[in-house]
Formats: structure tokens, sequence, C-alpha cells
């Protein structure tokens, strides 16, 4: 449930907000209460609410006051006063405040709040960190001229078919050694590397165009697209369509060939 604290100077409006509100049925629980802002602060700081609600006119320090000095804690707060004047409000919306609601306190109101604080947190704690393939060297000391000049030939050529023979003519070194200077540097065979390549940059196309699965797997030198499917979801836990369902702005990518 989501820790609310009330900071209200006024007893009979304080014991009015936390006894007569069904804070139960908006996934709340009212954890500590203040008379001030000092006091406010204490439990700000000791309880590290989900929700405050505050008054704006206490003695002591005021609402805005305790707000101002608590900014480094992840709460939302939703301001009471009986002063509509657009100063309080500008300053409120400076602090991000969620809403600034008069008295008398009309429970539809609180009510409207509440569910805009559980939607934001809610909206955040779903966000899910793009998957993302990493291609770091294992150790740039070990890079030489051969290396970096088969890495880069990689980058220029990756849409097209590349083989160990084209990296064989490229340096005039042998296949095996190749394979291991290769494996040594990246970390990854050369197949697991290009094919790593490949994907990293059909991920990008799929979060900045709207062109179709498949024709990005062409793009980005797969032409079996079903292999292209394969090796998308061993490098990144996702098929495309998931990727670009989740991650991406596309709204009819995936309504042509389905890789489910």
């Amino acid at each position: 449930m989501y820790k609310v604290i009330i900071v209200e100077d006024e007893p009979l409006i304080r014991q009015g907000l936390i006894y007569t509100f069904d804070w139960e049925s908006h996934n709340c629980i009212i954890v500590g209460e203040a008379a001030n802002g000092i006091e406010g602060i204490e439990l700000i700081k000791t309880i590290n609410p989900d929700i405050v609600i505050t008054d704006v006119g206490m003695p002591i320090k005021d609402g805005l006051e305790m707000l101002q000095d608590t900014q480094e804690y992840a709460y939302r707060s939703i301001i009471l006063s009986v002063f509509d004047e657009f100063n309080y409000a500008k300053k409120a919306i400076n602090l991000e405040v969620v809403d600034y609601l008069l008295k008398p306190l009309d429970p539809k109101q609180l009510s409207e709040s509440l569910k805009k604080i559980i939607k934001k947190k809610k909206s955040k704690s779903k966000k899910i960190p793009i998957p993302t393939i990493d291609l770091q060297p294992l150790s740039s000391s070990k890079a030489n001229s051969h290396m970096k000049k088969i890495l880069e030939y990689i980058r220029e050529n990756y849409r097209h078919k590349i083989t160990l023979q084209d990296l064989k003519n490229l340096t005039g070194m042998g296949s095996t050694f190749i394979a291991k200077q290769f494996k040594s540097y990246t970390g990854h065979t050369f197949v697991d590397y290009l094919n790593r390549v490949r994907v990293k940059n059909a991920t990008k196309l799929m979060l900045t165009t709207d062109i179709k699965i498949y024709s990005i797997a062409k793009t980005v030198g797969f032409y079996d697209y079903k292999h292209f499917i394969r090796v998308f979801k061993k490098y990144l836990g996702y098929s495309p369509s998931e990727f670009i369902n989740i991650f991406g702005s596309h709204t009819n990518s995936t309504k042509t060939h389905s890789d489910q």
C-alpha cells in the first residue's frame, strides 16, 4: 500500500481526513500525522512516505517551506489551503505538487488527486530499460592494425554477406589465426560478433523508423527472416515484434509478418 502522511495544523481537519476518508479503497494507508512543517519534515525523513498531504498556512514552518526542504525525498504531494491565490499555486507547481485543493475539502477531488498520483507511480514502476548489445572489446590493449581493420570492415559492410575468406583477403592472415585473434580481442567469435552488430543496428531502426520488420531484417544483413527472429530473441530476450510493441513507436510493423 502507498504510505501517506497528513500535515495540518487544525486538529479537526487533520482527524477528519484521517478517519473519514476511505484510504483503503485507494490502496493507501496513513502512517503519520503532523501539526506543522517542522514535524512534517521529521516525519518525511523518518518514514519516507509515498504521498504527503499538507496545509499551506501553518505555524513555525508552512507547507511549501516543508516541501522545499525535503525535495530530495521521492514522494508526491497534495496541497490544501483556504487561499485561492495564484502565487501559492505557482510556487506549488514549481515544487512539482500534483494538486492544489481548496478548503473545505471535497472528498471527490482528493480521490481524483490520489488516483493521479497512483497512476504516475505505477507508470514509473513499469518502465523497462531498453535492452542493448555490448560491442566493447575485452581490452583495447590487445588491438592491432589487423583487428582494427577487421572491425572497421564489419561496421561498414555488415549489411552484406561477410565470411572469414573476406577477412583473409583483407588482412592476408590465415583463417585460424584470425578467428583466434578476433575472439581474444572482442570476446566473441566472428559470426557471433557480426550477428550482434546486425541486431544492434536493427534495434536502432526499430526505435527510430516505421520500416517493416522483414525489411529491417534484410537491411541489416539477415536474408532468412526466421533466422533473424531466432538471433534477435537470443541476444535481446524479445522477438522483434515484442521489442517494437514494448519499446518502439510502430503501429503497423507487426501486421505483415508475425514472429510469434
